[in-house]
């Protein structure tokens, strides 16, 4: 078919993942080659990936995905134990399930009915985890909403034919996998931020600093992924597209700088939104400079928060093992007991 990514015209390809520099990275409390809790947690997360048996009967001795260690840290460890388990299992169930088109829409029907008895591992683990959630204070049903919506999204993305799609259109359909829902859901579950005035959280700049985390969200994880994905037939990337795109009018055999071309472009875009971002955030202070002592801090720990959680993506997608041969990995530490 003519509307598949036909990864053999690109055979030719020389290109790296280029560096990208977060502005506000060396801000916040992460450190790179460190995961940010504690080795309990850590085991006990693990245990938790061995009794389910996602992988089948090979054991896990590491952590395999780092999304939720660097980006919700933060969260107090009710909340944050929940969010390890959900953020894992969305990413397994999209390797495992999604992206090798291996379920029917009553499949999806029935792993988001909590009545359904056609449960398997999958459907099981994740009542299980949106269980622990509503013991804690977090309705199951939200967070089933939340998961859903998301989800839904990406399923949408692997039957989208999205070739043609400017920048502008491609995020409009990831943003909502991998920018906000789930992230601007999360980061605000403790007390600590239950008084926020609406003044701020309703705030434009708010909702545009949440649309320019999603977007370097969601270039991020293009970016690094594309070597995983690069024989995927499915224009879900948008390396691919805008390789397509800077293609389509030339002879193959296409110069050999085609990708890495696409790779820095996108890298230039992923260091603008990092670069307004912390913009946005420094325009928000001065809107709000005169607030009363007991709700200045609370925007202090919105935008600390985000930029954490922004900054963790990124980490996260660097040191993922997902995304690694064996040869290249060197485990992580995980943060020492106090």
């Amino acid at each position: 078919m003519d509307d598949i990514w036909d990864y053999k015209l690109y055979s030719n390809q020389v290109y790296k993942v280029p560096e990208v520099y977060c502005v506000y990275g060396d801000k916040t409390s992460l450190i790179p080659d460190q995961l940010p809790i504690s080795d309990q947690i850590e085991k006990t997360h693990l245990k938790w990936l061995n009794d389910w048996k996602f992988y089948g009967n090979i054991p896990l001795n590491r952590t395999i995905h780092t999304v939720a260690p660097y980006s919700f840290s933060f969260l107090p460890e009710k909340y944050f134990v929940p969010i390890y388990k959900i953020i894992d299992w969305f990413i397994i169930i999209d390797d495992l399930v999604l992206e090798k088109k291996n379920f029917t829409p009553e499949y999806l029907d029935n792993l988001f009915n909590r009545e359904s008895n056609k449960h398997d591992l999958y459907g099981k683990s994740y009542w299980e985890i949106l269980d622990e959630f509503d013991s804690v204070g977090v309705p199951r049903e939200t967070m089933n909403n939340i998961v859903k919506n998301v989800l839904m999204n990406v399923k949408k993305t692997l039957f989208e034919n999205l070739r043609e799609s400017t920048l502008e259109q491609y995020l409009k359909i990831r943003g909502k996998t991998l920018g906000s829902p789930i992230f601007y859901e999360t980061f605000l579950l403790d007390q600590e931020c239950t008084s926020i005035p609406k003044s701020i959280l309703l705030n434009p700049l708010i909702k545009r600093l949440t649309k320019v985390i999603a977007t370097s969200n969601s270039l991020v994880n293009d970016l690094y992924s594309f070597v995983n994905e690069f024989q995927y037939e499915e224009y879900d990337n948008y390396v691919k597209i805008l390789t397509y795109q800077l293609s389509k009018d030339l002879k193959s055999p296409y110069p050999n700088d085609i990708i890495q071309t696409s790779m820095n472009k996108i890298k230039d875009i992923i260091n603008s939104s990092f670069e307004e971002a912390a913009e946005i955030g420094e325009e928000l202070k001065r809107q709000y400079s005169n607030l009363d002592e007991g709700k200045g801090p609370i925007l202090n720990v919105i935008l600390s928060r985000i930029y954490e959680a922004s900054y963790g993506h990124l980490l996260s997608y660097r040191n993922r093992y997902r995304y690694k041969t064996t040869s290249d990995i060197t485990p992580l530490k995980s943060k020492p007991e106090m």
